[in-house]
């Protein structure tokens, strides 16, 4: 039974797994050139595996100890109450120390998970950049700036934990001195309901004996408060992410119709989000079906964000780009790509 339970839990959370980071791949692969241009390849590959992971930890693992801690914690609860209802209500006495202390540390562990997290993402991107381009990190002699930007980010990691840590060495004192408190007030009210005669001392032992087995579900609750907050730096990662609108095709979109490839540029602006002036303002071209045109210019002076209106990885501001006379922006992006393709210097 042990062993089915853990491949049934194995198996949801993977296909859990699976699917989201399918979705979120699938996602991201349907942004718009210019949001892949402001992203650092790095970071987005650890959203895509360290995040979304941390998502299914809390969602699969996490989330079934809660609630199997809960139902645990409801039949001991019922039989305090059924045992002695005056010193059950005492013994919940300590149940909103409990909360109160998770939710205090929560917060401060919140912030800890997403400096980590943040911190992972920079060091995935100075990684896979410094390696992408290591021929080029060595003919320009920056080894020893690139490994010191490495070790930055992996200081700041070790931080990030280090704090992580420091929480943890107050939050568990606290809990274990809520758990006192709580044996504290009904072994008092023990006490005296002995003295009273209303509680034999084997009544009050069997009581305690449940009242100790109802901490460890409290408990599990408690340190769920905190997990919860730790998985929302990496839930928040995702969705930032998810909420980038994608590059998608307008309502009513239609394929491209086949044609002989006549390019019309009609008066094109462009302005990528965030910067300060268009990288195309009131552009006009015309290349008709045969011919050849070198478009030569500097750095930045818009030759890619061209490219890429024609092939309609981006959509013009103003103005209308159109091929045989058909405005792209009205049609597929797939159709129109299957028509126009760019071939990048790589």
């Amino acid at each position: 039974v042990s062993g089915a339970d853990d491949y049934l839990a194995t198996y949801v959370s993977q296909r859990f797994l699976v699917d989201l980071r399918r979705d979120v791949f699938a996602h991201v692969l349907s942004l718009p050139a210019a949001s892949h241009d402001r992203r650092r390849l790095g970071d987005t590959l650890t959203r895509l595996t360290s995040d979304v992971a941390a998502v299914e930890r809390f969602m699969v693992s996490q989330v079934s100890d809660g609630v199997g801690a809960l139902v645990r914690l409801l039949v001991l609860v019922g039989a305090l109450v059924w045992m002695d209802w005056r010193l059950a209500l005492a013994s919940l006495v300590v149940v909103p120390l409990f909360w109160w202390v998770s939710t205090r540390f929560a917060r401060l562990t919140r912030d800890v998970s997403r400096e980590r997290r943040r911190r992972g993402g920079s060091l995935g991107s100075v990684t896979e950049e410094a390696l992408a381009n290591a021929s080029l990190v060595q003919s320009y002699g920056r080894e020893d700036r690139a490994v010191a930007s490495y070790d930055d980010h992996n200081r700041a990691i070790a931080g990030a934990e280090l704090a992580a840590s420091r929480i943890r060495a107050l939050f568990l004192p606290l809990v274990d001195l809520a758990e006192l408190v709580g044996v504290l007030v009904v072994v008092g009210l023990g006490v005296w309901s002995l003295a009273d005669g209303r509680l034999t001392l084997g009544g009050l032992l069997a009581f305690l004996t449940l009242l100790m087995q109802c901490f460890g579900p409290v408990r599990t609750l408690a340190d769920l408060v905190p997990a919860l907050y730790s998985a929302s730096a990496g839930v928040e990662r995702v969705v930032e992410l998810l909420d980038e609108p994608a590059g998608g095709d307008r309502d009513g979109a239609t394929p491209l119709p086949a044609g002989p490839g006549a390019l019309s540029v009609r008066r094109v602006s462009y302005t990528y989000p965030g910067a300060p002036r268009p990288a195309l303002d009131a552009v006009s071209l015309d290349v008709a079906a045969g011919e050849v045109v070198a478009l030569v210019g500097p750095s930045g002076a818009g030759k890619s964000t061209l490219g890429r209106l024609l092939a309609r990885q981006l959509v013009a501001d103003s103005g209308v780009v159109a091929i045989d006379g058909h405005d792209v922006a009205a049609h597929t992006g797939a159709s129109v790509r299957e028509a126009v393709t760019v071939v990048h210097q790589e």
